[in-house]
């Protein structure tokens, strides 16, 4: 094997790799986001309801009709999310890009 050739080998490998990790931690960041979204909010609503005791028949009613509001802003999470996702992206792109690049180092052109 060239120099030239596993040298592009080692670049490939860096950036597959560079790609893979950023890649997961945007999406284990947004996953977190969402669980906190859901738990922000099941905690907005759980505080909100109305109040029904052993005296209340139509508890169920008043839940039914009972209109929940909730309000989750992270934006610098999201932007982070965005961020991991794009650079993985553009990693991911490169090493894909000196994979097909050391394919065709390996792979002389044809004699005439």
């Amino acid at each position: 094997m060239s120099l030239k050739k596993k040298n592009i080998t080692i670049i490939t490998a860096i950036f597959t790799c560079l790609s893979a990790v950023l890649l997961f931690a945007g999406i284990v960041t947004y996953i977190w986001d969402i669980h906190q979204a859901l738990m922000v909010c099941w905690r907005q609503i759980r505080d909100n309801l109305p109040w029904c005791g052993p005296e209340e028949e139509n508890c169920t009613e008043k839940f039914r009709y009972y209109e929940a509001s909730c309000y989750y802003s992270n934006g610098d999470l999201f932007m982070a999310v965005v961020l991991l996702l794009f650079l993985g992206g553009i990693f991911a792109i490169i090493a894909l890009s000196c994979f097909c690049y050391s394919i065709n180092l390996s792979n002389p052109p044809p004699k005439k």
